[in-house]
């Protein structure tokens, strides 16, 4: 037995590929606030090369994606190989407008390639996302067609509780809420939803506004009311007066 025998080992170097992706282009993405968005990234995994080979199975589960910070309101879903998320409401009243983002694909075992696509940002199709009360006494007639941002788009509505559409309807065409209440209408507020449908997209919009019902007596009351503070005030004015005319110049 030699302790001094020689013995040699062997150590191997692997050196990080390259990842590559010849010639493609991606294609662009369409959304506007609110609408959740999935682009779907797996076509082009499976593009990709490493040192010129296609990614095995194995690789192409192991591919990531990173998105810069200014669009961080997109998250990479490694499951579905997709990058999901929605447009923030800031983008609410914008035109339309168009970014490029650039995204990095990602191995462990290899050096990145970054690639971008086009977001095309489309107006939301309402003017905003909620409205004011409407204030109504039995009857209503309310004209929504200057909330749509794209007259060519559709319009319905959604009522909270649902049997006010018993007293409301809705004319699509001309996309104008009309309708009366009976007397002993139980309810005072009235929640309506707005959704506005892009035929051309299918890009929608929400938004939202109360209708509240006053009370006519009511209001007769509160007027009467502040006729009687406004005759208090003047005749307490016109007394005020009279006593320092008295006191400067009569006494």
């Amino acid at each position: 037995m030699q302790d001094d025998e020689e013995a040699s080992d062997t150590f191997m170097i692997r050196t990080q590929g390259q990842l590559q992706l010849n010639n493609t282009v991606l294609s662009p993405l369409t959304t506007s606030p609110k609408n959740n968005v999935s682009y779907d990234l797996l076509p082009t995994i499976q593009l990709l090369n490493l040192d010129k080979s296609h990614l095995n199975q194995s690789e192409m589960d192991d591919v990531g994606v990173e998105t810069p910070t200014d669009f961080d309101w997109l998250s990479w879903n490694p499951t579905l190989k997709a990058l999901q998320g929605m447009l923030p409401d800031s983008f609410i009243g914008i035109s339309s407008e168009t970014s490029s983002v650039p995204i990095n694909f990602t191995l462990p075992s290899a050096l990145p390639i970054t690639a971008s696509f086009a977001i095309i940002i489309e107006p939301y199709l309402l003017t905003s996302d909620h409205y004011p009360p409407v204030y109504v006494f039995r009857q209503l007639l309310l004209p929504l067609q200057a909330s749509l941002t794209d007259p060519s788009a559709t319009l319905s509505v959604a009522f909270d509780p649902v049997i006010a559409s018993q007293w409301i309807n809705f004319d699509s065409p001309t996309a104008t809420l009309a309708g009366s209440f009976p007397s002993d209408f139980e309810y005072k507020t009235i929640h309506v939803t707005l959704k506005a449908t892009s035929p051309e997209t299918f890009l929608t919009a929400t938004a939202s506004f109360d209708i509240i019902m006053e009370d006519r007596m009511e209001g007769r009351l509160l007027s009467k009311r502040i006729i009687a503070v406004i005759i208090v005030m003047c005749i307490t004015g016109i007394v005020s007066t009279f006593c320092l005319v008295y006191f400067l110049f009569i006494r």
